[in-house]
């Protein structure tokens, strides 16, 4: 049974609970998602597609939004946020106020712990829904007292409609490097993007000479991998993978995509040349879960790169 025809029957039941967190990573708009999910609980003939341009927070008086996409959400926006919720009143025909946070794992951890007691300590008639496209990154306080839903992954057509004309080769380079999740290929689009792949192309390239490759890449990665630049990170360390690894160029949409036989050409060479290298697939997965669960960053990047290196020893 689809999730949000549960939701509407633990409504229409009183049954519903007081968290959710909505895994959103394999979904292409979540927007959508939540329109679903308010027509779910306020069983409203609501048309999705005609409300994609409201504001969230202002479709019905039972439900309030913060949205943790723009702008990294604050300790105060969470304690405003849950003032609004706790003090509105319940108004017919509706039977519950409904809490929506987008993207909750942008706060810091402070505030994470700050919404901790609105958990413990529900409001009557109150229910929350946490949409993440990391739950990874959520505290385990959080996660350990919710129902946790991971929404099915859409078909790509799906994800590639949400470009409409914009829609180009390098796309699918974006869609690949962002694991199909809408907004990151939404970011990776960015022409700035382009010459980030068109930089560590020519550096993987390097691999052919042998002569000062992994100098060369750990200048790069050494500058280029910042903390507060994840996205970027998650860029460059797929583009880095890929070339190891190679493209399954049988499903794209661009059949001679470029993109795709570059790094394919670097993969061969590797594969044939230099199979040792594969072994950074570990090391970049290793890194990137760590920092996944707030490790420290700078530790964990020397200690990426020194293992990359000790191949070169």
């Amino acid at each position: 049974m689809c999730i949000y025809k549960q939701i509407e029957k633990l409504v229409q039941s009183n049954k519903l609970s007081h968290l959710y967190i909505i895994n959103t990573q394999k979904v292409a708009n979540t927007k959508k998602e939540i329109l679903k999910l308010i027509k779910a609980i306020n069983s409203s003939d609501l048309k999705i597609d005609e409300y994609m341009n409201y504001e969230l927070d202002n479709i019905f008086p039972n439900i309030f939004y913060l949205d943790g996409n723009s702008n990294k959400i604050k300790k105060e926006d969470l304690n405003h946020f849950f003032e609004r919720l706790n003090l509105s009143s319940l108004m017919n025909p509706y039977q519950y106020k409904v809490g929506i946070i987008e993207n909750l794992e942008s706060t810091s951890l402070e505030g994470l712990n700050s919404i901790l007691k609105e958990i413990e300590e529900p409001g009557e008639n109150i229910s929350i829904f946490i949409f993440s496209n990391n739950i990874k990154k959520l505290l385990p306080t959080i996660l350990s007292r919710a129902q946790i839903v991971t929404l099915d992954e859409e078909d790509l057509s799906e994800v590639y409609k949400e470009f409409d004309s914009h829609f180009d080769a390098f796309v699918e380079v974006c869609v690949l490097f962002s694991n199909n999740n809408i907004s990151r290929a939404k970011e990776f689009s960015n022409k700035s993007y382009n010459e980030i792949f068109d930089k560590y192309v020519k550096i993987m390239q390097n691999a052919y000479k042998k002569q000062n490759f992994f100098y060369s890449l750990y200048v790069s990665l050494n500058e280029d991998l910042e903390k507060d630049k994840q996205e970027r990170n998650i860029f460059i360390l797929n583009l880095i993978k890929y070339s190891i690894i190679g493209v399954n160029e049988t499903n794209n949409f661009y059949i001679h995509n470029n993109y795709f036989k570059e790094l394919n050409k670097i993969s061969n060479f590797i594969l044939k040349e230099q199979i040792y290298l594969t072994k950074w697939i570990n090391y970049i997965n290793d890194f990137l879960q760590n920092i996944e669960l707030f490790g420290n960053f700078k530790i964990q990047k020397q200690d990426m790169l020194l293992k990359m290196g000790e191949i070169y020893e």
